[in-house]
């Protein structure tokens, strides 16, 4: 999914004229079947993602209503994805990061912030399953996980018609 997905006439085209339109059903069942074609919604070609986005869009009314809500709640959500059909889980300090990606704050103030949303909403980060109480150790683990979302999951999510570059 990360180079999109096709039509079943894109692939016909491809594969020329020696192949059948019976030929081409039967492979796909086939890896269908193996799990090596994914069926989706409908084909789509994902946008060149920039490295580091400087504002995003999250798109979709549920999509933005579902990001408030795992803001608000600080429960996991499953964010949509109608170009492949399948739900992406979004975690709530992801939220917080997606919201303050839409505001417009900078990549090297983001960590620092969500770590100030988190802390006034009383909201403890944790490490290997304890909290941590030392400040710096906090700032450092909070941007591990800020970078760590910039680099995989919002990739992911421009992917697959998320969110986008605003």
């Amino acid at each position: 999914l990360a180079h999109g997905t096709a039509s079943l006439a894109e692939m016909a085209d491809g594969a020329g004229k020696e192949k059948s339109a019976i030929d081409l059903e039967r492979t796909l069942e086939l890896l269908t079947a193996v799990g090596r074609v994914l069926p989706v919604s409908a084909s789509f070609k994902p946008p060149k993602a920039s490295a580091q986005p400087g504002k995003i869009k999250v798109l979709g009314d549920i999509n933005r209503k579902l990001v408030t809500l795992g803001r608000q709640t600080m429960v996991r959500q499953h964010l949509v994805s109608s170009q492949t059909g399948v739900s992406i889980p979004l975690d709530s300090i992801e939220a917080v990061v997606l919201t303050r990606l839409e505001e417009g704050v900078p990549s090297a103030k983001l960590a620092e912030m969500v770590g100030e949303e988190l802390k006034s909403r009383g909201v403890r980060i944790n490490k290997d399953g304890t909290p941590i109480d030392d400040p710096k150790e906090s700032a450092e683990r909070m941007q591990e996980i800020v970078s760590r979302f910039l680099s995989h999951q919002l990739g992911t999510l421009v992917r697959f018609g998320v969110v986008k570059p605003a």
